[in-house]
């Protein structure tokens, strides 16, 4: 699943400009991504939504993502909490 890669785009948008409408894009594809979590291995991302493979590229970009995001936000803004429940 190559979606990891755009959220570090985004991230890197971000430091570049601080402009806060590119961390709302990565939120918004990390709160996505949160959703394929869980396959038969008891945790990961599959390599695509269509496949149970789970590779490592695919949950290092995940975890890359959730390192960045979180070292940037303190708290998900009020439409991606609503996405959550």
């Amino acid at each position: 699943m190559d979606g990891g890669r755009w959220p570090l785009a985004w991230i890197a948008a971000y430091d570049v400009t601080n402009d806060d409408e590119y961390l709302e894009l990565e939120q918004g594809i990390f709160s996505e991504l949160t959703k394929a979590w869980g396959t038969r291995c008891g945790g990961g991302l599959p390599w695509n939504p269509e496949s149970s493979y789970v590779n490592a590229i695919t949950n290092e970009l995940f975890l890359s993502v959730a390192a960045h995001l979180a070292n940037r936000v303190s708290s998900p803004p009020a439409h991606l909490k609503e996405m959550d429940t």
